[in-house]
Formats: C-alpha cells, sequence, structure tokens
C-alpha cells in the first residue's frame, strides 16, 4: 500500500496587491484608484516595474479618510 504523507498548506497572506485589486477592496474603479495613487491618498510602491499598494497602508488609508 502506498501511502502518502498529508501535508498542511496554508496560503500565505498578501502583504501588498495591485493597484486593480485595490480598487475592487475599495469598491471604486481602476482608474479612480491609479489616480488616488498618483495624488499620494493612497501609498504605494514600485518594485520590478509593477506598482503595488501595501495591504497595511491602504488598511491605514481608509481609517484616516473615515475619521476611523
Amino acid at each position: 500500500m502506498n501511502e502518502t504523507a498529508k501535508i498542511d498548506v496554508q496560503p500565505v497572506p498578501r502583504i501588498s496587491l495591485s493597484v486593480a485589486e485595490a480598487a475592487e477592496a475599495l469598491g471604486i474603479g481602476s482608474k479612480m484608484a491609479y489616480e488616488l495613487v498618483a495624488q499620494g491618498v493612497i501609498p504605494s510602491f514600485c518594485l520590478r516595474g509593477r506598482r503595488l499598494v501595501p495591504v497595511a497602508g491602504l488598511a491605514e488609508c481608509v481609517e484616516r479618510l473615515t475619521g476611523g
């Protein structure tokens, strides 16, 4: 009998999102999200030519904008 070990694989929590994913999380359009990134309202950084939004920074942005 060939038994295989079961490995419990947990997904790695994401620490950054694309601007489009951040827009979806906020319930706004991608164009608006890119505008807010350009204005510095939504924090972002570039990694190898890709614009990313840190999840923690996105949460802080929402708290700041909602007065929470």
